[in-house]
């Protein structure tokens, strides 16, 4: 959203962030990188001391080749796997969903501000006129899951949403737009213990969120519901399954009801 006004209009703009991992295992995979370890030669200057041929046990290498040799063994993210997380999402019907995770925390995943300014920049892709959430997981912490909120995607139409969260969403990890811009709002009601916020963006830009969300147990669960008569550009609301990025695992929701998210054991 740009802070300096919001126009009716603005001209068309492309969404920056069309490539993507098409999905990832729902087993949440190791992730295997290319390269491997590098293989010291021997600890000499005088070229003459390095042996004409590797010994019989151990493979061949050329120092000539900055390659690995092939009998290297492969190096493995850490950790390889994360137990898995199923979370129920639940107005008059309910689906079982799992969360979006990826080697990064929730603030890098979101990528806001870069490249596009003011917006939304991850991998899970914007769609027009929809306001798109999904639970993320870092998988370098095991179990951290938060709450991501999109508004919109970058085109020409402006946009305006007021959503009721339960629980303190006051200061979230990223706010898109931050406090700083007077037209979005994150207030904190201590006596109903909700969180009212208010966004408007412009055409060519995005509105959201990414907060961290205490679904640690089986049971745990927060709401979410949008104000009735309050939106302007918004005409879907679709909660997106992991654990790939591609999102094309949805289910589709009710503007008109209360959203609640859940954990639940796993079948």
């Amino acid at each position: 959203s740009d802070p300096s006004s919001v126009p009716s209009t603005l001209p068309s703009c492309e969404p920056s962030d069309s490539s993507m991992p098409s999905s990832y295992p729902s087993n949440y995979p190791s992730v295997t990188e290319s390269g491997a370890p590098s293989v010291s030669m021997s600890p000499t200057n005088d070229p003459s001391s390095v042996p004409s041929s590797s010994p019989s046990n151990g493979p061949s290498i050329d120092p000539s080749n900055s390659s690995a040799p092939s009998g290297s063994p492969s190096v493995t993210a850490s950790p390889t796997s994360c137990p898995a997380i199923c979370i129920s999402v639940s107005q008059s019907s309910s689906s079982v969903v799992v969360p979006v995770a990826d080697f990064a925390d929730a603030v890098d995943f979101y990528s806001f501000g870069s490249p596009l300014r003011y917006s939304y920049n991850g991998e899970v892709q914007r769609e027009p006129e929809t306001c798109l959430m999904f639970l993320y997981e870092n998988l370098n912490d095991c179990g951290s899951l938060s709450l991501f909120v999109v508004m919109d995607a970058p085109d020409s139409t402006r946009g305006v949403a007021d959503m009721v969260f339960s629980g303190d969403f006051s200061v979230p990890d990223v706010g898109d737009d931050p406090t700083s811009n007077a037209k979005d709002d994150y207030t904190y009601n201590s006596s109903t213990e909700e969180t009212n916020v208010h966004w408007e963006w412009a055409g060519a830009y995005t509105d959201g969120l990414a907060k961290s969300v205490p679904l640690n147990e089986v049971g745990d669960s927060i709401y979410v519901k949008i104000v009735p008569g309050t939106l302007v550009g918004i005409d879907y609301w679709k909660f997106v399954s992991g654990p790939g990025t591609d999102g094309t695992t949805s289910t589709d929701l009710n503007l008109a009801g209360t959203l609640t998210i859940a954990r639940v054991a796993c079948s």
